[in-house]
């Protein structure tokens, strides 16, 4: 059987607080190895958990010029897919240094993989155009 919906916003919830507290190394460690990030710009493959680490880590100075101090999953869609296998249509919100929601979104469609362990991992994330709902 496949991941709960509780257990995947529990994995969202997870990786928000790894993002907003810009924490490559945890980050990573979230990431199934290999994956691959689908935008409109092109496809990259992600062959190694360093590579996780050091776009985050290099990603947190948008943030922070964004005036943010984390994000937090606010729409979750989730579908199984598998056994192993499910999707999750993910709003991020962006939140001040108050704690407060701003108006900075992005959106992400995210391809989980729950391993044998009942841990899981993203295994594919489509960044999605900034004008969903």
């Amino acid at each position: 059987m496949g991941a709960s919906a509780e257990r995947v916003e529990q994995f969202l919830l997870e990786y928000g607080e790894a993002l907003s507290a810009v924490d490559g190394a945890r980050i990573a460690t979230m990431w199934e190895i290999p994956s691959l990030v689908l935008s409109d710009q092109g496809s990259v493959p992600v062959t190694d958990a360093a590579q996780v680490d050091r776009f985050f880590t290099a990603a947190a100075g948008q943030y922070l010029e964004a005036g943010l101090s984390g994000v937090r999953a606010e729409h979750v869609a989730i579908e199984q897919i598998s056994d192993q296998l499910c999707s999750a249509d993910v709003r991020w919100i962006g939140i001040d240094t108050e704690g407060r929601a701003t108006r900075y979104k992005e959106f992400s469609l995210y391809l989980l993989r729950q391993r044998e362990d009942g841990s899981i991992r993203i295994q594919v994330a489509v960044m999605r155009p900034n004008d969903g709902p």
